[in-house]
């Protein structure tokens, strides 16, 4: 049986797993990386040691198969990210150790790399990061997930968010704007994107 439910610590192994093999736009990333959960100790993983209640797993049989991960706070949550997470994480990876290039040495720069947030992004209080196992995907899983997120962003009283996206995952833009998003920037790599969580889940209505 397939459901969705709030995230646990205990689900981590299972999300650094789906991270590694989706992180490459909706691609296999682990042979990409010297660590297979290089990507998840970044994109992943601290979401849930942050704020388990804006974090949900798409479970089958109880084990995940994708998630949505984020924060109503990204102001606090990068501060966070900074003083907290990354310092455990930052050993793990010595510079002097850094790859060259590829998805590798973009990683080891991310994580050593004070996180910020773009001013152009200021008033968007919400981001996620949402990945599903190819199975689970074009199948409504992904708005369902979706759904829940501004759910727990309407109860936060939070009614903007916004996600930062690579121009080559054309299938995640193409997902995001069926959704509702709307182009915030564009740079050279990457769109700024965001809606209006009240607007978006009245559109959405009941989510079957």
């Amino acid at each position: 049986m397939i459901t969705i439910r709030n995230a646990t610590l205990g689900d981590s192994p299972y999300i650094y797993d789906i991270c590694a093999r989706t992180a490459l736009d909706g691609q296999d990333a682990r042979g990409a990386m010297s660590d297979a959960n290089k990507v998840g100790h970044y994109f992943a993983v601290p979401y849930l040691h942050y704020d388990l209640t804006s974090c949900f797993v798409l479970a089958d049989k109880g084990l995940p198969k994708g998630y949505i991960l984020g924060t109503t706070n990204t102001d606090q949550y990068t501060m966070w990210l900074n003083d907290k997470w990354l310092k455990q994480i930052t050993p793990l990876y010595p510079k002097e150790a850094e790859p060259v290039d590829g998805f590798d040495a973009f990683l080891n720069t991310m994580i050593h790399t004070k996180a910020s947030v773009d001013e152009r992004l200021k008033g968007y209080d919400a981001h996620f990061h949402i990945d599903l196992l190819e199975p689970y995907q074009n199948a409504g899983w992904g708005k369902k997930l979706i759904h829940c997120f501004l759910e727990q962003c309407q109860k936060q009283i939070v009614n903007k968010l916004c996600l930062v996206v690579s121009r080559t995952n054309v299938k995640a833009l193409g997902f995001y704007e069926h959704v509702g998003f709307k182009v915030i920037f564009k740079d050279e790599n990457v769109f700024g994107i965001g809606l209006e969580v009240n607007e978006c889940l009245k559109s959405m209505g009941r989510v079957q």
